[in-house]
C-alpha cells in the first residue's frame, strides 16, 4: 500500500519522497488522511480542503504521532466533515471552518430485496486491525464463535 510520502492523484499514486512533481492546476485539492495534508499544501496545484472522516489524533494506534497530527489540524484549512461531532471538534479545538457533507456513496448502489435471509450469513468486518475503536478483533471473535456454534457464515 501507499507509504506516508505517497499521495493518490487522478487514479495514480505519486511518490513524493524524491521531491515535488509539477502537477497541473486544479480547482480544488482534497486532503484526506492526516499524512496528505502537508503534501497537498506543498504541491499547491489548487485550493486545499481537508476531508475529515475521523480525528486521527484520538486513535490509540497513532498515539505516538498525535502531536504531529494536532499540528496539522491547526493549519487554517476549511474542512469537509462527515458528522456534526467532527464539525464541533474541528471548529472549537482548531478554529477552522467546517462544512458537513454526507459520506460518498456510489449512485448505482441499490439494496437487494430478499424474501428470506440467506442460508449462509455474509459478514463484513471492515477496518484496520490496529484501530481499537473499530473492534476488528472482537468482530473476528464473534465470527469464530458463530462458526463454533454451527452457524455457517462467509
Amino acid at each position: 500500500g501507499p507509504q506516508p510520502d505517497w499521495v493518490h492523484f487522478q487514479g495514480n499514486y505519486i511518490d513524493f519522497s524524491t521531491g515535488l512533481p509539477a502537477l497541473p492546476e486544479q480547482d480544488i485539492v482534497i486532503a484526506t488522511y492526516y499524512t496528505t495534508i502537508d503534501i497537498a499544501q506543498r504541491i499547491q496545484p489548487g485550493a486545499v480542503i481537508h476531508y475529515c472522516q475521523g480525528y486521527e489524533a484520538s486513535y490509540a494506534h497513532l498515539a505516538d504521532v498525535a502531536p504531529q497530527i494536532e499540528a496539522l489540524y491547526r493549519r487554517p484549512l476549511p474542512a469537509f466533515v462527515v458528522s456534526p461531532h467532527l464539525a464541533d471538534l474541528i471548529s472549537e479545538q482548531f478554529q477552522r471552518p467546517t462544512f458537513i457533507v454526507s459520506p460518498p456513496l456510489d449512485l448505482n448502489f441499490r439494496s437487494v430485496r430478499r424474501l428470506r435471509p440467506r442460508s449462509v450469513a455474509r459478514i463484513l468486518v471492515q477496518g484496520i486491525f490496529e484501530s481499537t475503536w473499530k473492534n476488528v478483533p472482537i468482530a473476528l471473535q464473534a465470527v469464530k464463535h458463530l462458526r463454533e456454534m454451527g452457524q455457517m457464515c462467509e
